[in-house]
């Protein structure tokens, strides 16, 4: 592993196959990758770009049981309206 002061405070070796991808939004993140594999830390930032949907969910999940009990979660343009952000992952959908 590049040892680059920032590298080094995200991925923590496990083992000698793993490292633990630290992160804010509680998700395990387990990179497979043995002493010899360098790491770029691109690769890092798209997987804590990927577990940062995380956050979504759990703004999603304040709101509705902020709205009333029992609630659905409100879809795209409800959403919208509701004063949530709603990321499109597809142009189709919202």
């Amino acid at each position: 592993m590049s040892a680059t002061p920032r590298l080094a405070s995200i991925a923590q070796r496990i083992d000698d196959n793993r490292l633990n991808i630290v992160n804010p939004y509680g998700v395990p993140v387990t990179l497979f990758a043995n002493r010899d594999v360098p790491i770029e830390i691109e690769a890092i930032d798209q997987a804590l770009a990927l577990v940062s949907v995380q956050q979504t969910i759990e703004d999603l999940r304040a709101a509705v049981a902020g709205s009333r009990p029992g609630a659905r979660p409100l879809p795209g343009r409800r959403a919208r309206r509701a004063g949530l952000r709603v990321r499109r992952l597809h142009p189709e959908l919202g």
